[in-house]
């Protein structure tokens, strides 16, 4: 359970929730059942907050705006995305790099920003703001080394023409977009800074590789001062989640309390750290839990005196498929197209929810990407969980549980006071893929504040019934699509992509025949209701919740 602090009590708006859950894996399974009490009298004081705040794009040279298609298809990320990051985004590899010839290395100053700016107004486009992710441009480094992510590993040589490249990078997004906007941007130094696949010294030393990583984040953050202003939000992403090249709370130590290799003054000036986090497959968890991987750098954090930090997860979700396409089992969009990746998504907000993380940065919701396709259900989890950014959790206890083995049952629960609104997520999870399970569940709400009077509520169920992607597997059965048609895992949803689903003939049946079809069933659409509440105060909902099954509820005053 959530430990809460700062608690403050609204009797007046008293709201008070309890529901059971019981479920049957199948028609001869053995039932079990959860119970839940939700106060929402007894609420946190800091809000949730939007934790599917920010996306990734692999290229910024890549991003284009969504078209009148992708509008129709209904992957529309402006409801909840607030902030797109731009992995490496200042170079490390010729079709990264911001220069008219990026292998003259004898000039060192052509610099070209349009690709990156014209990334920025696409994103403002979107009602989300930059987050760029800072790199080492390819000549910049004599004696470069392209490693696991075809980007130049290796420090520059000349760390104040590295410097002017950041200060004539910001001073050209200040005056393309205004300074003010600018400050409101955030940037990050490198992607994985101890992940030795991204960075390290020549030597491969991690002391040498450490240092190198402290001087390059004083002369980055000097930069961006010296034309944003003090203050600009500046921060690191660390792998964390697995062992990297040297201890990633070491950075937190030199921005606290060493000596700045830029002004050889004390400290540097950081606002955020943030994490990968990745399990391998479905059904192999990373060996740390997300709330350790965060945990480790928040108390080492707090130890040195930077308690003003807020943390984040700028990648992750799941490595590998269950299955191998040609090339690889790599899932491209890092998320698989089963309905599973709904309860794991729903699952991990109510764990960044519990440990108080602030957002999480996924790769794709649709199958095209951000949003150049048709919807995923992980993008209606997303979607939907934005809701609950103003909402202050409410105390959810567990009073009965008796579910089988490997199923989890949860819920999170926020009341936003301001328009008295009750929010609740019930998640019915299990980290098995083939998972076929069913539950029911029962919710019995008290409702003091609206006894006798009508509520207004909203359901949207998210499972199977809004997923198109098992009938694909069907299909695939049937025209005989097998796992060689793709190059990467066939589990991944990303089948408007090339990348993933590769045969031509596959294509074409997908593109022309299918995907229509696939588009209309990939529709969430909400079931409103209104309810009479009892003068007793009492209100009974009741929900079926197929395997890895997600539901959403929002309860507030009908309109008189």
């Amino acid at each position: 359970m959530r430990r809460f602090t700062g608690l403050f009590f609204r009797p007046a708006l008293f709201l008070a929730l309890a529901f059971s859950v019981r479920f049957a894996e199948n028609a001869a399974a053995q039932t079990a059942s959860a119970a839940f009490n939700v106060d929402a009298a007894e609420l946190a004081a800091k809000p949730i907050g939007n934790k599917a705040s920010n996306v990734n794009v692999w290229r910024c040279q890549t991003l284009s705006p969504p078209d009148e298609q992708d509008r129709a298809d209904g992957a529309d990320l402006t409801p909840f995305v607030e902030y797109v990051q731009f992995m490496q985004a200042t170079g490390s590899s010729p079709d990264r790099d911001l220069f008219l010839d990026p292998n003259n290395a004898a000039v060192l100053d052509d610099y070209d920003f349009a690709p990156l700016l014209n990334a920025c107004a696409v994103t403002l486009s979107l009602g989300a703001r930059p987050h760029i992710k800072l790199s080492v441009p390819t000549k910049y480094s004599a004696n470069r080394n392209l490693g696991d992510f075809k980007t130049n590993l290796y420090p520059p040589d000349d760390y104040e023409a590295y410097g002017a490249f950041v200060r004539a990078m910001a001073r050209a997004l200040a005056e393309r977009f205004g300074l003010g906007e600018v400050r409101r941007w955030r940037f990050g130094v490198l992607t994985e800074f101890e992940n030795p696949g991204w960075f390290r010294a020549e030597s491969g030393a991690p002391e040498d590789s450490r240092e190198a990583y402290f001087k390059l984040y004083d002369y980055s953050a000097d930069a961006l001062a010296a034309e944003l202003g003090p203050g600009v939000c500046v921060g690191a992403h660390a792998m964390a989640c697995s062992e990297g090249l040297w201890d990633e709370r070491d950075l937190l130590n030199h921005c606290a309390s060493g000596v700045n290799f830029k002004t050889g003054k004390t400290g540097s000036p950081i606002s955020f750290m943030a994490v990968s986090f990745y399990d391998k497959k479905p059904g192999e968890p990373n060996d740390i839990p997300l709330a350790e991987v965060v945990g480790r750098l928040r108390a080492r954090a707090e130890e040195v005196g930077l308690d003003n930090l807020f943390y984040g997860v700028d990648e992750g979700r799941i490595l590998y498929g269950i299955h191998s396409g040609a090339s690889s089992a790599d899932l491209f969009q890092r998320a698989v197209g089963r309905t599973y990746q709904a309860a794991y998504d729903a699952r991990l907000f109510k764990q960044m929810t519990d440990a108080d993380v602030d957002y999480f940065s996924s790769w794709s919701y649709s199958t095209g990407g951000l949003y150049h396709g048709i919807p995923t259900p992980s993008y209606y989890v997303a979607r939907l969980f934005s809701r609950f950014r103003h909402s202050c959790p409410a105390r959810v206890e567990r009073t009965e549980c008796a579910a089988a083995e490997g199923v989890e049952i949860d819920a999170v629960a926020g009341y936003e006071p301001e328009t008295k609104t009750l929010r609740l997520m019930i998640y019915h999870f299990k980290d098995d893929y083939d998972y076929a399970g069913n539950a029911l569940a029962n919710a019995n709400v008290s409702l003091p504040d609206f006894a006798g009077r009508k509520v207004r509520v909203t359901k949207w169920m998210i499972d199977d019934r809004v997923n198109f992607f098992p009938e694909w597997e069907k299909d695939r059965e049937t025209y005989g699509i097998g796992d060689g048609s793709f190059t990467w895992s066939p589990d991944d949803p990303g089948l408007d992509s090339t990348l993933t689903l590769r045969d031509p003939e596959a294509r074409k049946l997908y593109m022309e025949e299918l995907r229509p079809r696939y588009a209309k069933k990939a529709r969430l659409v909400p079931e409103e209701t209104s309810a009479d509440v009892p003068r007793g105060g009492a209100l009974t909902l009741e929900t079926e919740l197929g395997p890895q099954a997600v539901v959403f509820y929002e309860i507030g005053a009908a309109e008189e």
